[in-house]
């Protein structure tokens, strides 16, 4: 409904150097420092389904310190890939993989409460590399039986079990075993 309304533009995906959504992104703020849902309710999407629910993985069990040892859950599961909405694109410039094949919104890692803690999730960003680099910029979730949800430019969602026998991605440099995962990504994420 964003693209029908603003002349097929993209909804706008930026971030600052601290890691936060600015003004007019589809989501503001950093995840990691929310303790309300203002910024779920001031990013440009929330006026088309007013339910904060949906940010939210229900099975995202993280949290965040709200104030000196007084944690509460966090207030998003979902990143939107870097590349949709960070230039300003219309939606029938989705090409290269079609609409049918690209990525928009996935699960990203918030491990605050497992053994490695791993924090993934801040802005509004899924940073994937673009080919023929095998490292991870942001990190996907694997807190669906190893696997994780993503939501496709044509309105689909797919459940996308990882290869990688890892309980999670640890960041960095992928392991011979994540690199059909990182290619995988990649092939689902539109590079300009």
């Amino acid at each position: 409904m964003y693209v029908h309304d603003n002349n097929e533009i993209l909804p706008p995906n930026h971030s600052n150097s601290q890691h936060a959504s600015t003004d007019g992104s589809w989501i503001l703020g950093n995840v990691q420092d929310d303790v309300s849902t203002s910024n779920i309710e001031h990013g440009v999407l929330f006026q088309y389904n007013k339910s904060v629910t949906i940010y939210k993985c229900p099975a995202d069990k993280s949290v965040i310190e709200a104030m000196r040892n007084q944690f509460i859950p966090t207030t998003r599961s979902y990143s939107m890939t870097v590349y949709m909405g960070e230039i300003h694109i219309k939606f029938s410039e989705i090409i290269a993989p079609p609409p049918a094949g690209a990525c928009v919104f996935m699960d990203e890692e918030d491990s605050f409460n497992s053994p490695w803690p791993l924090r993934s999730i801040n802005d509004g960003y899924m940073t994937v590399h673009d080919y023929p680099d095998t490292s991870w910029a942001d990190i996907p979730s694997k807190r669906h039986t190893r696997g994780a949800c993503l939501s496709f430019a044509d309105g689909h969602v797919e459940y996308w079990k990882w290869r990688s026998g890892s309980k999670i991605f640890l960041g960095g440099s992928s392991k011979p075993d994540e690199l059909p995962d990182v290619r995988r990504l990649q092939a689902a994420t539109k590079s300009w």
